[in-house]
């Protein structure tokens, strides 16, 4: 039962991770939160600084998409064959992106107007946790 409980929380991190790293993929636009960080919308910056703000949050989603990916595929891995191995490179993966996301994000909230959604961040994170020292 524990097992299963921790691989339901490391599959829900990696899900949120690919979800975070899909709506990066698929805007058009920056997020409201970039919105109240710079103080503008969408159409009052320059079709550069769209591009470049783009291009970003392409290059932000690609890791996050990655990790997500790479826990998911890990964690399915881990009930197969149970390599000792893999809870802690699961967890590597997670906090590594968790950690640069968070980063970025307090960067943004301490700086700027700007309210990222840093409780997605602190959830994926703490499932990670969990799950790593439920399946020890």
């Amino acid at each position: 039962m524990q097992q299963l409980i921790a691989s339901i929380f490391t599959f829900t991190a990696g899900c949120i991770s690919m979800l975070f790293g899909l709506v990066y993929l698929f805007r058009s636009s920056f997020l409201n939160y970039h919105k109240e960080a710079i103080q503008k919308d969408w159409v009052e910056i320059t079709p550069a600084f769209q591009i470049l703000i783009l291009a970003l949050m392409r290059a932000v989603s690609g890791g996050a998409i990655a990790a997500g990916f790479s826990i998911i595929v890990l964690q399915y891995y881990f009930i197969k064959t149970n390599l000792a191995w893999i809870p802690l490179l699961i967890l590597s993966n997670g906090v590594i992106i968790s950690l640069c996301s968070l980063y970025a994000m307090l960067l943004v909230r301490r700086k700027t107007p700007g309210k990222p959604p840093l409780v997605i961040i602190f959830i994926s994170l703490l499932l990670l946790i969990a799950g790593y020292y439920l399946i020890r």
